[in-house]
């Protein structure tokens, strides 16, 4: 026997799988621009950094994903982004007392690997974004290095669309620049 909610609900959920359904993906040109979250002091001392930040990705696309129809769309990050990446680092650095500009100490930032993966499940879509940054510092006779990875996942009722996939690898790109930027032996070597 059925009671009197249940056609309200079948009609609820064949409509939301049409919603679903109906929603077009379409290829997917993301805005890569982290926010870095640095705590302002005086650890720079004014000492002037010459810093850099490279796209070292063997592969510019970011992934693919497919919708419910099994047609596959093309995830990017659109270019330009190191710049973003740069400002911001750069930002992050002078709240922390260091200059900007040609300098005998170099700091390198390589984004190494951005790379998104999406899973249909019934009823959901798993959605991962793995990305691994290294920085490397010379300063005289002492430099350091360190790599740093993270994989964020996000799960959506349908496939990610583009607010989906930038919100992903924002927040990914932004707590590994913001943990790098953390790191005390990094910042001692700098202000060396």
């Amino acid at each position: 026997k059925l009671n009197q909610k249940t056609p309200i609900f079948l009609i609820m959920l064949v409509s939301f799988s049409f919603l679903i359904t109906g929603c077009a993906l379409n290829d997917q040109y993301l805005v890569l621009d982290p926010k870095i979250y640095a705590t302002e002091s005086d650890i720079g001392g004014g000492k002037t950094i010459e810093l850099g930040v490279r796209d070292k990705r063997s592969n510019s696309k970011l992934g693919e994903i497919k919708d419910v129809r099994k047609d596959t769309f093309s995830v990017e990050v659109k270019q330009g982004f190191t710049t973003n990446i740069k400002n911001q680092v750069g930002d992050a650095l002078e709240r922390k007392g260091f200059k900007i500009d040609e300098s005998d100490i170099k700091m390198v930032v390589d984004v190494e690997t951005l790379g998104l993966s999406s899973i249909k499940y019934p009823l959901t879509f798993k959605t991962d974004l793995e990305a691994i940054i290294s920085v490397t510092v010379e300063n005289g006779d002492e430099n350091y290095g360190n790599r740093l990875r993270i994989v964020t996942t996000k799960e959506t009722p349908g496939p990610p669309y583009a607010a989906d996939s930038t919100e992903l690898v924002n927040e990914a790109v932004s707590t590994l620049l913001t943990d790098m930027l953390g790191s005390e032996k990094l910042l001692k070597v700098l202000a060396k």
